[in-house]
């Protein structure tokens, strides 16, 4: 994975809360980042602020991490973020976390997540609405 392969890529800061005793970032902080970057990766999709009641809730079905490189405080992190694939009632997104080191992009973490449209209603999955997936169509420019 690249950052030219994303379409949608975001900085942040690391908190002085994010760090363990070696002073680089706790792996299990790397959940809390993704999670970042997935809702405002959502809201460019949407074209503004995603409406978790209009456009739809969706909950994290499965997540995974590969770790490559420590991230360290005061490096400069970027998030990007794409939709991999786009199902009936599902979407599968990557992710990537990278710092620059000179003329070098270095990969600190790739990440791939699960989400599921869901009914709190009825419990139950929903059909992603022909209106999101039109959405995800124009932002990531592809068909899904």
């Amino acid at each position: 994975m690249k950052s030219s392969d994303f379409r949608f890529s975001r900085p942040f800061e690391i908190r002085w809360s994010d760090l363990d005793e070696l002073h680089h970032v706790n792996n299990a902080v790397f959940l809390t980042y993704f999670e970042e970057g997935r809702t405002y990766y959502l809201d460019q999709v949407a074209g503004g602020k995603w409406d978790w009641f209009e456009q739809g809730s969706m909950i994290l079905a499965n997540a995974s991490i590969n770790f490559r490189s420590p991230l360290n405080y005061g490096e400069n992190p970027v998030m990007h973020v794409k939709c991999k694939r786009l199902g009936s009632s599902s979407l599968e997104l990557e992710y990537l976390i990278s710092v620059k080191k000179g003329e070098s992009e270095i990969p600190i973490a790739e990440s791939t997540s699960i989400l599921v449209f869901y009914d709190y209603t009825n419990a139950k999955s929903r059909e992603i609405p022909a209106s999101i997936r039109i959405k995800f169509n124009e932002f990531e420019g592809r068909e899904f």
